[in-house]
């Protein structure tokens, strides 16, 4: 597994991506087909000297459900609504170190096991009924004018990468055109270790 390091591949062979956003940028994605799931895996890279940012939320144009991760304080804040519930939790401490911190998060229905870096894993549970999340829409590193996602963080300023969702490489994949992309990526691609 690679997802803590700068690589990517079989054998960790491949330098990833890194997306530099200066506060202004988001990489929006949409599936027109949009995907309701009872379990998922997230996972992404990230380094700034700033307290708040977006690293990623979505949304599901045929319900309320969202996802929301965001640096508030120094720590990743985590709030997720699905349904008519929702949960907001934090994870990790002093992230705003410019140093690579790696958030890791698993939703199994309503359970949710989040951790930063080698941190224990904070585990939460939502009080409600739906089990299944929607997903149709999501924006990584700041949101789009326009878009019907909100969010209180400012656009985030410093460097992400290895953002994975349920086993899709997403800035691999944007970066070789294999993801369709709602709107054009902004954040400056650096290939390699910087």
């Amino acid at each position: 597994d690679c997802s803590q390091t700068s690589f990517w591949g079989a054998t960790c062979g491949n330098a990833a991506a890194i997306m530099k956003y200066t506060g202004t940028e988001s990489m929006s994605l949409t599936n027109p087909e949009s995907i309701m799931s009872e379990a998922d895996n997230l996972s992404i890279r990230f380094r700034t000297v700033e307290q708040a940012g977006v690293l990623l939320v979505s949304r599901h144009d045929r319900s309320q459900d969202k996802l929301e991760i965001v640096l508030e304080g120094g720590r990743v804040k985590i709030s997720i609504y699905i349904g008519l519930a929702e949960k907001t939790f934090y994870v990790g401490q002093s992230l705003n170190d410019d140093m690579w911190h790696t958030l890791l998060y698993q939703r199994r229905g309503l359970k949710i096991n989040a951790l930063v870096d080698d941190d224990a894993p904070v585990v939460a549970e939502i009080m409600g009924n739906e089990a299944k999340m929607g997903y149709s829409e999501m924006h990584v590193g700041g949101i789009d004018v326009g878009s019907m996602v909100t969010s209180n963080a400012p656009g985030f300023r410093g460097s992400l990468q290895q953002l994975t969702f349920n086993g899709k490489k997403l800035f691999e994949l944007a970066n070789t055109g294999q993801l369709a992309i709602k709107h054009s990526v902004t954040a400056q691609v650096v290939e390699g270790n910087n």
